[in-house]
């Protein structure tokens, strides 16, 4: 990462979910999505706060991404919170990268010149602002940008070039520290870097290509770097943390106040954080928790069968434990699950009545 390394870094940080429209829902509101298919916030009765909504209406907001928001994105939800200025495939007129596969059609707009209209649009803003910049070129297909960014020999390999692409991304990061630093901004900016969910090439199945089909490691796992020095002091996170953590840390450092109770996550910035158990869904029907010394139970609900993962002494998860000796953390997700998503649901009615 191309940023100074005086920020907060999160090692061990899982997705809620391997999915994007879950997984960013959890990012912005600070809750763990339902855990079935169902993506809570498509649904067009949505009333949960965001980071929107606690930020206030004195921010500008704008959202820029080179691929087509109804793929992905939990729309309802940040419209009801007031997100309108998006710019995505559908309005932008940048080139259009295309490419037939056999899992189905993909199509997105040059990302370099999409990126470069989010830094235009920073210059544009009135402070403070909310700026979003999802990313494509980290995502299947994983579209070539010529050798300017090869780091690896397109040698047709997904892998390699996943990760030119990922040069591509570091790339741009890196442009928009520059950018900050030249324009007098940086000194007043928190950056934000965040994966929606990991990325899998084939690990542990055959078939276990991007994201969505297990809940591995590959497919959960995502990078977490916070950066604004004045505010934030350098520190390395490394037990679990998870999307729902993000708002609340943001929140606490910004000094708005919130409801904790109302919130899944934790402020990064309490020190009791590293001492409770993180939960994600996984869209094939696998439920997962893990606790502060890296035990991973997993349930399915299609074979009612649960299994665990010692990640510190199995970090590959290769021997699968049986669960009759980890009782209390099983206890713990089955409740979980089995009151979720009643809360979830109760929580969005006493939002909408308010």
């Amino acid at each position: 990462m191309l940023l100074p390394h005086n920020n907060p870094n999160l090692k061990r940080h899982f997705s809620t979910s391997n999915i994007s429209t879950k997984a960013i829902f959890s990012i912005l509101s600070g809750l763990y999505d339902l855990f079935t298919k169902e993506a809570f916030g498509l649904r067009p009765d949505i009333c949960i706060p965001s980071l929107l909504t606690f930020l206030g209406k004195n921010y500008e907001r704008f959202l820029v991404t080179p691929s087509p928001i109804q793929w992905y994105f939990p729309l309802e939800f940040m419209k009801k919170s007031g997100l309108k200025e998006i710019y995505s495939f559908e309005n932008l007129k940048f080139p259009v990268k295309e490419e037939h596969n056999p899992l189905g059609r993909y199509i997105g707009r040059d990302e370099i010149e999409t990126f470069n209209l989010f830094l235009e649009r920073v210059g544009k803003s009135k402070e403070p602002f909310l700026g979003i910049y999802l990313s494509f070129t980290a995502h299947f297909p994983y579209f070539d940008y010529g050798p300017k960014y090869q780091i690896i020999e397109n040698d047709g390999r997904l892998i390699s070039r996943y990760y030119n692409n990922l040069n591509l991304l570091d790339d741009l990061i890196k442009n928009l520290y520059i950018y900050l630093n030249n324009n007098g901004l940086l000194e007043r900016t928190i950056i934000l870097i965040v994966g929606d969910h990991g990325q899998a090439f084939g690990q542990h199945q055959k078939d276990n290509y991007m994201h969505h089909r297990y809940s591995y490691n590959e497919n959960m796992e995502t990078p977490v770097i916070i950066y604004q020095p004045r505010l934030f002091k350098p520190k390395i996170f490394s037990f679990p943390t998870s999307h729902v953590d993000i708002l609340p840390t943001i929140l606490d450092v910004l000094e708005i106040p919130y409801n904790p109770d109302s919130l899944n996550g934790d402020s990064l910035l309490n020190s009791s954080t590293d001492k409770r158990y993180i939960f994600f869904y996984g869209q094939e029907g696998i439920a997962s928790c893990v606790d502060p010394n890296l035990i991973k139970i997993q349930y399915s609900f299609k074979n009612k069968r649960c299994w665990v993962f010692d990640l510190k002494n199995d970090p590959e998860e290769k021997n699968p434990l049986d669960c009759s000796s980890f009782k209390y953390q099983y206890e713990l997700l089955y409740n979980f699950i089995s009151n979720h998503n009643s809360k979830l649901i109760q929580y969005n009615i006493s939002n909408c009545e308010k």
